[in-house]
């Protein structure tokens, strides 16, 4: 096993490399489960590094967009296969079209045709 796989946080360490609160990391385990991490001799939460990767790839689905509820059991497989929230079909590079429509006679136009 390496050194990465086998690293040993403890629960501020975990979330600050995570860049998550440590109250944020508490209220994932306690109420979505979102990891089981392993207990010192002494009781205190240690965390791997694979349970920080998934932290961090849980965190910025959330940021995304995606309900903390929704993906917080999905496998950390799964997670990596999520789409990117607010993600569009257009080629790269392609140039947006945006249109502010001022008043209700034109809104209404645009809607009818």
């Amino acid at each position: 096993m390496n050194a990465s796989m086998s690293a040993n946080y403890r629960s501020g360490t975990a979330a600050r490399l995570a860049g998550i609160p440590v109250a944020t990391l508490r209220v994932w385990e306690r109420r979505y489960e979102v990891i089981g991490p392993n207990l010192s001799a002494s009781g205190h939460r240690r965390y791997s590094a694979e349970d920080v990767n998934r932290l961090a790839l849980i965190k910025s689905l959330v940021d995304q967009g995606h309900p903390i509820g929704s993906i917080a059991h999905l496998p950390t497989e799964a997670l990596r296969a999520l789409p990117v929230a607010g993600a569009t079909h257009e080629a790269p590079g392609a140039p947006r079209v945006r249109v502010a429509l001022v008043g209700a006679s034109l809104a209404a136009q645009a809607a009818a045709g």
